[in-house]
């Protein structure tokens, strides 16, 4: 089973404990496996919708380094303009 909203990764724990069904609450639940994949000295980042509203605990819950870095959409940028105000978007 699969959410559609990665920010549920803060729930993974709790939510997977719950379910007779294996859980992915995140794509975050990636991470590991991709650092795993990198050559050395190169890293895994993060491009979410709000980098703020993605906290460590996200990265601790689904087993990923809290210091990955992230970067959110640009608050006046299409795709939140379609998602927050309902803007057409092509």
């Amino acid at each position: 089973l699969t959410t559609s909203c990665g920010f549920l990764a803060s729930r993974q724990r709790e939510l997977s404990a719950r379910m007779k069904l294996p859980l992915a609450t995140s794509s975050l639940l990636q991470l590991p496996m991709v650092e795993r994949c990198l050559t050395a000295g190169r890293r895994a980042g993060v491009i979410t919708y709000d980098a703020k509203a993605l906290t460590d605990r996200h990265f601790v819950e689904v087993g990923a380094d809290p210091g990955t870095p992230r970067v959110g959409l640009p608050p006046n940028g299409s795709l939140r303009a379609h998602i927050e105000g309902g803007r057409s978007y092509d």
